[in-house]
């Protein structure tokens, strides 16, 4: 069975019963440029995670490929010294703006990090890719500990 990071916390860290719902952030912004994003046509990637491995850069090739002969715009979600995926166009904003960004490109393709958790609720086509590996020495794997409900969750093996 999968299971959420929600539920892991709020079942067996915090011992919380099914009536206790997360809470919506509460200081989420408006991206100032938001207008420069074409609405609906974009793609936001963010293959930056601090707490999980990498993933191939030919499975990003391809993920860029594809959305570049459908006709869409696609940024990389890259922060300091963080690589810019090539055939793509860098892109920085503060975390409390993402909502407003992804749902304003209306995709947001990303490694599972903890940027997904800011975003989790946001209204566009979600998916996280998560490496095929297991969660430092347990036996689940990544995929069964961080699953997003509401999300595609891809597993890139």
């Amino acid at each position: 069975k999968k299971f959420t990071l929600e539920e892991l916390y709020r079942y067996g860290v915090y011992g919380l019963d099914d009536s206790c719902e997360p809470v919506r952030p509460m200081k989420l912004t408006e991206y100032e440029k938001l207008s420069e994003i074409p609405d609906g046509r974009s793609v936001i990637i963010s293959p930056h995670a601090k707490s999980s491995a990498n993933i191939r850069m030919e499975y990003w090739e391809q993920l860029i490929r594809e959305y570049s002969e459908q006709g869409y715009t696609i940024y990389t979600n890259a922060v300091g010294d963080e690589e810019t995926l090539p055939g793509t166009i860098r892109f920085t904003a503060p975390l409390s703006a993402m909502q407003s960004v992804v749902e304003r490109a209306g995709t947001f393709i990303g490694l599972r990090s903890g940027l997904c958790d800011v975003i989790q609720r946001a209204e566009c086509n979600k998916i996280a890719l998560y490496p095929d590996n297991y969660y430092s020495d347990t036996k689940w794997k990544t995929e069964e500990i961080f699953y997003l409900d509401g999300w595609e969750n891809v597993v890139i093996r």
